[in-house]
């Protein structure tokens, strides 16, 4: 029980089927009484309990798709959650996945027929503990049919992408299968969520899957933590090229003597790749936010580290327009218990600008972002300074091109 309750905690932090979807019209906002207020270019979603903002997407004709996790509404403990916005960020319509337990999504991709697809845990169903978890759904929200994958341990899936011949991938974590006590996994699925194929890499510690895309070629470049000892200073930031058969083209870590990990991974202009994540080897603070930049073959371009005197974690990654990288997390250097980080490089690592928002009472974290139109960014996280309870409620933001607040 201690295993599986801490597994899910961190599930829920990063950061058989269920009982299915629900349509909510509570919890469309969180009340403002007694919270730091909102700015034009701010948002929250949630209800009296605890919600978090774990992925968003740019919807079709207009708008974001937020997904996450929410202990408000649903069916169990805790209930996958998908809500649609419009392009101001008002809320458009909500849902709730999962059954009796603890379920949680952690990501959300829009796929090529309108709908979306989300990736997550569940120990609502499934084999073991927990077990990864994916629910496709049409363009409104509703179910069109859901899966759990795993073992008879806990299994996790982090991130998900839709192949351009058909079907998904998905990567995560299992402990239900590999060498060590948890390995990184790979799973590739047909359109209708059934496993083409299953691949875990790793060591003989705690290693996991927490990015993935597919390439212009086709391949899959993944991202996460591969460990080297059974503490935080073994682990490194991972990278690997895989074809689509789960065959590695190559594989690297990067790092030093302390931890590193990588949050988050993309395809750049020109076909190199980076991600980005987080430092205790290199940079300023206790940790730092860490970026690196590779060519199509794995070898080094780049690592730089960025952030302040405390604490700076990157959860999310964009390149934009100009080839710059814009990283998006967290930081304990401002406010009582920590702000949203924000920091834009150049194509070289080279920092341009840092920012950080939050209402300064309670936690405020990024853990998403894509590019907006005119070149401004779209965020999501959770708020603590923001809910009247000082639990967290789902927070989307809006900055402009140099990082400050915008309005919707």
């Amino acid at each position: 029980m201690y295993r599986k309750a801490s597994a899910l905690l961190l599930a829920l932090l990063l950061c058989a089927s269920c009982t299915g979807s629900s349509d909510e019209s509570a919890g469309t906002g969180a009340s403002q009484v007694g919270a730091s207020p909102l700015s034009a270019a701010e948002k929250i979603f949630g209800g009296a309990w605890y919600e978090d903002g774990k992925s968003v997407l740019r919807r079709l004709g207009g708008g974001y798709m937020l997904a996450g996790l929410t202990h408000s509404l649903g069916a169990g403990n805790s209930d996958g959650w998908l809500v649609a916005t419009d392009a101001a960020g008002a809320f458009l319509w909500q849902k709730t996945y999962g059954g009796a337990g603890m379920d949680a999504a952690s990501a959300v991709i829009q796929t090529a027929d309108g709908g979306c697809l989300l990736c997550g845990v569940t120990d609502s169903a499934g084999a073991g503990g927990l077990d990864a978890w994916l629910v496709k759904t049409d363009a409104a929200g509703n179910i069109q049919w859901e899966t759990t994958l795993g073992g008879a341990l806990d299994d996790s899936g982090w991130a998900v992408t839709e192949l351009a011949g058909g079907g998904y991938a998905m990567a995560g974590e299992t402990a239900s299968q590999g060498s060590g006590k948890k390995d990184i996994w790979l799973v590739r699925t047909d359109a209708a969520g059934a496993v083409v194929w299953e691949r875990v890499y790793g060591g003989l510690y705690n290693d996991s899957g927490y990015a993935l895309r597919q390439t212009s070629t086709g391949d899959l470049v993944i991202a996460g933590v591969l460990s080297t000892a059974d503490n935080d200073a073994g682990m490194d930031l991972f990278l690997a090229r895989v074809d689509l058969a789960g065959t590695q083209a190559w594989a690297k870590t990067f790092g030093g003597a302390a931890m590193d990990r990588g949050n988050a991974v993309l395809e750049c202009a020109n076909g190199d790749f980076a991600a980005a994540g987080v430092t205790a080897s290199l940079g300023a603070g206790s940790e730092d936010a860490y970026l690196v930049r590779v060519l199509a073959n794995g070898t080094l371009v780049f690592e730089a580290a960025l952030g302040y005197a405390g604490v700076d974690r990157a959860a999310a990654l964009v390149e934009t327009g100009a080839g710059n990288f814009l990283l998006a997390g967290y930081t304990s250097s401002f406010g009582a218990k920590g702000q949203a980080y924000m920091a834009l490089t150049g194509p070289g690592g080279n920092l341009l600008w840092g920012a950080h928002h939050g209402g300064g009472a309670g936690i405020d974290t990024a853990n998403a972002a894509v590019a907006a139109p005119g070149g401004e960014f779209v965020l999501l996280g959770r708020s603590a300074s923001y809910s009247a309870t000082l639990n967290s409620d789902a927070w989307l933001f809006k900055t402009a091109a140099d990082g400050s607040l915008s309005a919707f």
